[in-house]
Parts: C-alpha cells; sequence; structure tokens
C-alpha cells in the first residue's frame, strides 16, 4: 500500500486505506515506517503521498492519517546533523495540519528534537507548531527567543 500511496491519488491506495480505517485494521504507524524507506529512495514521491494522504483525511480518515504520519516522520525527517529541504519542510507542514484536524496527542522525539533547535527556519517553525499540538499547548512559550 506504501508503494500506491506515493504514486497519489491516482495510485489506487486512497479507497483500499478508507476500508482499511473504517474497519479498524489500517496498519498506520507501520504504513508510515515503509512509506520512509521507499521516499528514502525517491524523494520526488512525497508530493503524490501528500496528495494521497490529504485525500483520505478530508474523507474523514485523519486520525488514521496521523497514524501514518507518526511512522513516516521519525523515519523520514533529518536527525540530529542531518541536512533539512524544503521537501521535509512541506511535510512537516502537512503533519501540522493533519495532527490538528485528528486533536493527535503524545510524544515524538524527532519532532521535539526539531522543536527545541536554536537555528529558526520553517522547518523548525513548523515542527514547533506540530509540537504544541502533541503537547496540549503546554509548552507554547517554551520555543520563544
Amino acid at each position: 500500500m506504501a508503494h500506491y500511496l506515493l504514486a497519489g491519488p491516482a495510485g489506487g491506495a486512497v479507497g483500499p486505506l478508507l476500508r482499511l480505517a473504517a474497519t479498524g485494521g489500517l496498519p498506520g504507524e507501520e504504513l508510515g515506517r515503509q512509506a520512509a524507506v521507499l521516499l528514502a529512495r525517491g524523494p520526488d514521491s512525497l508530493s503524490g503521498l501528500v496528495e494521497a494522504l490529504r485525500a483520505a483525511a478530508e474523507r474523514g480518515a485523519h486520525r488514521e492519517v496521523w497514524e501514518i504520519l507518526r511512522g513516516l516522520l521519525p523515519g523520514y525527517l533529518p536527525g540530529p546533523g542531518g541536512r533539512a529541504t524544503s521537501v521535509h519542510t512541506r511535510l512537516m507542514g502537512f503533519a501540522a495540519d493533519v495532527a490538528e484536524w485528528a486533536d493527535a496527542r503524545g510524544d515524538l522525539p524527532v519532532i521535539a528534537e526539531l522543536a527545541g533547535r536554536r537555528r529558526v527556519s520553517e522547518l523548525v517553525r513548523q515542527a514547533r507548531r506540530l509540537h504544541e499540538q502533541l503537547s496540549g499547548g503546554d509548552n507554547a512559550s517554551a520555543f520563544t527567543l
């Protein structure tokens, strides 16, 4: 399914994803981890993946899409010392949107690390927005300069 999601909405995975989500049988985090592996081989596919996930979220599967992103982000975002690209920034903005739609909470260390960086970029701003959502707004002032 991860392979077909990378092809975008035309890849044919949105319908099956929605059916699995409706039955509670979607292995979201595992699907996200698989997508991260595939993206590492060809990051140009991120646009298709985001389009497919957005289509699924807009059709009501926002919690399931968030679970996919929980699996994807740790495997795809640059770690400490890694170089971020505009692709990472777009993904982070989308993840922050989906987390808001799903009212997601919980800890994601890769997001906390990015949000805590001193150097401010759009990626860091989006990571802070996502981190604030995940922490329930408790850290709203923790990252102000």
